[in-house]
């Protein structure tokens, strides 16, 4: 999967049309990187019980999502690799951003989220921490389908009184709410009825 990931840099130059030699490097890369999941999952799917016991709950929900979130990417990287799929992205912004959305934020910070849980940097014994992580992925999940759903909005949304940009905002908004959150409970004491418990 990492050897691969240097020919599947071609996938973010397609939009140039560069020729059909390089849109088949890049869907080879492609086609190698899914393949490499897939071993991944099935090398994961025999101790998933001994994940789910040994993180949190919250944990293990966001593993889930940055895990399917990895692997929407490299769906997505390789269906970029036909010209048409290619030449589409490139004209329609909020999808780019979207796909980048899903990496730095679905991926990689939901995983930055489970490491700051796992090693108690985001304290375990916080009440309502739980509540902000789920604010975080209400936002993250909202502005996604915003964003997925920008070019056809007029269309798919007449009745709605907001414009997509508007409820975007709004998803962005409580994203910085819920990491402000996040951020202020690790230095919150910790609740005395749950240490109790």
């Amino acid at each position: 999967m990492a050897a691969a990931t240097v020919p599947a840099y071609i996938l973010s130059t397609l939009w140039a049309k560069p020729g059909y030699l390089l849109n088949i490097i890049g869907a080879a890369s492609g086609i190698v990187q899914c393949f490499c999941f897939v071993v991944l999952l099935t090398l994961v799917r025999p101790i998933l019980t001994e994940i789910k016991r040994t993180f949190t709950s919250p944990s293990f929900v966001l593993l889930i999502i940055a895990l399917s979130g990895f692997g929407l990417k490299l769906l997505l990287q390789l269906v970029s690799a036909f010209p048409a799929i290619a030449q589409m992205a490139y004209e329609l912004r909020p999808i780019v951003i979207a796909y980048l959305h899903l990496v730095l934020v679905g991926v990689i910070t939901s995983f930055l989220l489970v490491w700051y849980l796992e090693e108690k940097v985001i304290a375990n014994t916080v009440p309502k921490r739980n509540i902000y992580l789920y604010l975080y992925l209400t936002a993250f999940f909202g502005m996604e389908t915003c964003l997925v759903l920008t070019p056809w909005w007029n269309v798919t949304s007449e009745s709605i009184f907001l414009s997509a940009s508007e409820f975007t905002f709004v998803f962005s908004g409580l994203l910085c709410l819920s990491f402000f959150l996040i951020f202020l409970s690790t230095f919150s004491k910790p609740d005395e009825n749950h240490l109790l418990d």
